[in-house]
């Protein structure tokens, strides 16, 4: 996207705050910064996971910055990583080569997002105490996955939803 900034004798310097802070903002950099690999050690923050100890790597996420992160995590963890789902809003589309990522609705639910949870919910539930779990998550994650309780429907939240954006709620 190009970067059109007003003629000015500090364009130079505007430019360049405004892309360094797009920089520092990037899900895929902050999630390089704060997860590395060595080997078959794998650092997440002050953690450090053997990954020899376990017989698969899965990951899952939502938010619209969860594709971006996810790319970052199959960059860290190649071959490693045995498969994940993310879910991102509508038009944040990422490309990723072992993580599906789907699209769903923001700020409203939907039925996408209602079944993106439903298949991040078998995906985890086929887990042992044998595999690694990697969540993802970001901004928008909680209208990306809804997951009713019973006895709340998908429409109950998107009523529910809607009520609160009109009232001001963020």
């Amino acid at each position: 996207m190009p970067l059109l900034v007003p003629a000015s004798p500090a364009q130079s310097l505007i430019r360049k705050l405004i892309v360094t802070g797009l920089e520092a903002a990037d899900p895929y950099r902050a999630l390089l910064e704060s997860m590395s690999r060595k080997g078959p050690l794998l650092r997440v923050g002050r953690r450090t996971y053997d990954l020899r100890r376990f017989e698969r790597i899965v990951a899952v996420g939502a938010g619209k910055a969860s594709a971006r992160m996810a790319q970052a995590l199959e960059h860290i963890l190649g071959t490693k990583l045995e498969q994940g789902l993310v879910v991102v809003k509508k038009s944040y589309p990422g490309s990723t080569g072992r993580i599906t990522v789907l699209e769903a609705s923001h700020p409203i639910p939907d039925r996408a997002g209602r079944q993106a949870a439903e298949r991040i919910r078998t995906l985890v539930q086929g887990l042992s105490t044998r595999d690694l779990l990697i969540v993802l998550l970001s901004g928008g994650a909680s209208s990306l996955l809804p997951a009713p309780v019973p006895g709340i429907t998908l429409a109950d939240k998107q009523r529910t939803t809607r009520l609160l954006l009109r009232s001001g709620a963020t």
